[in-house]
């Protein structure tokens, strides 16, 4: 009878040594693949964020040519009508 239970004992023993190497083995993967997802994750972020400050940089570049080109319409506008020429018409004598 004693020899069953050191043996049951013993077979407990190693079952739950096994467990604990089963769990911490589990909780180092998982804390793998959390953080590579993680990263990933991040990496994606940063790729969006430049992406969008090209967008960004782009779009004010066209905006300030925009700019440009209605600051010359108006100058334009502005020269014909401080100064409107005068339509000649051809008088036949």
């Amino acid at each position: 009878m004693k020899q069953f239970q050191f043996f049951t004992f013993r077979v407990l023993k190693v079952l739950n040594e096994k467990l604990k190497m089963f769990l911490t083995i589990l909780i180092e993967k998982a804390k793998r693949i959390s953080k590579s997802i993680i990263e990933s994750i991040l990496k994606s972020i940063l790729s969006l964020t430049k992406i969008k400050q090209f967008f960004k940089l782009l779009f004010i570049k066209f905006k300030f040519k925009k700019i440009d080109e209605l600051s010359e319409n108006k100058k334009d506008s502005t020269i014909y009508k401080n100064n409107p020429m005068i339509s000649e018409t051809t008088i036949s004598i």
